[in-house]
């Protein structure tokens, strides 16, 4: 992360991702919405309009579509929800942060991505075929520290990580207050 990737999220508390980070992250939703379209082309160009309405098309025939939009819509504000910043009012100073938060993330089992002076990447394990390893983002800040937790989206497999990175960051947070 350089220097301005950290004061943007210091700023606005939200993880920012690249195009291709974005692409693979929301991918899910992004894969539905694509099949709703899909589907609305498909009933549309099927249907003539000289003897049914518009409306009778879409509340009989339509059903799958929705069904798409639905959850295309709810993966995507989940997912978006997710690159918030978690803000614990803890106070390491910079000279113990790496060791403070090295020791807890061995502990977790999680491996160092990368590190600066103010942050720390880490991703943890697969768990089982279908899960996620997730990706947590930690960064120190004089008064606070901003911690994140994801689906890392470098290594799509699933839709979600089962509970993962909640359990995950709450741990990680337990820790932290102890």
């Amino acid at each position: 992360m350089s220097p301005e990737e950290i004061s943007k999220a210091i700023k606005t508390q939200r993880k920012e991702l690249g195009i291709g980070e974005s692409l693979s992250f929301y991918a899910p939703a992004i894969l539905l919405l694509l099949f709703f379209f899909f589907e609305f082309y498909r009933k549309i160009e099927g249907k003539t309009f000289g003897t049914e309405s518009f409306y009778l098309i879409f509340k009989e025939e339509f059903e799958l579509g929705y069904f798409c939009l639905f959850f295309a819509i709810l993966i995507f504000f989940t997912k978006y929800i997710s690159l918030t910043f978690s803000k614990l009012d803890i106070k390491i100073p910079q000279s113990h942060f790496h060791k403070v938060i090295e020791e807890h993330l061995k502990n977790l089992d999680w491996k160092i991505v990368s590190k600066g002076n103010a942050f720390i990447v880490a991703e943890s394990e697969v768990i089982f075929f279908l899960s996620q390893n997730e990706r947590i983002t930690i960064i120190n800040e004089e008064s606070f520290i901003l911690i994140n937790s994801i689906c890392n989206p470098d290594n799509l497999r699933a839709l979600s990580s089962f509970g993962n990175n909640r359990e995950n960051l709450n741990d990680f947070k337990d820790r932290l207050k102890a």
